[in-house]
């Protein structure tokens, strides 16, 4: 999708695994990027903050942030082995 290219192009140029974009979507359709990195990605639950973001969005950030960290080290495991 365009806000996949979009994403990926952004982690390439910036070399972070980790950070968060404002992208917005104008009424032509089309995604505009507002701001291109945060590197202090803000995870704060609407739940508990007002200006929060949805708590499934982020439960789903840290799913994934887990997934990647397992996949990580497990990598790393395999090489260390291999040496």
């Amino acid at each position: 999708s365009d806000m996949n290219r979009i994403m990926h192009k952004i982690a390439r140029i910036s070399q972070l695994d980790l950070f968060s974009t404002e992208i917005a979507l104008t009424r032509e359709q089309k995604l505009l990027v507002i701001d291109h990195v945060n590197d202090q990605v803000d995870l704060r639950k609407k739940s508990n903050h007002l200006d929060g973001i949805p708590d499934e969005v982020v439960d789903g950030i840290v799913i994934n942030l887990i997934d990647w960290v397992d996949k990580t080290v497990h990598s790393l495991s395999i090489s260390e082995e291999s040496s």
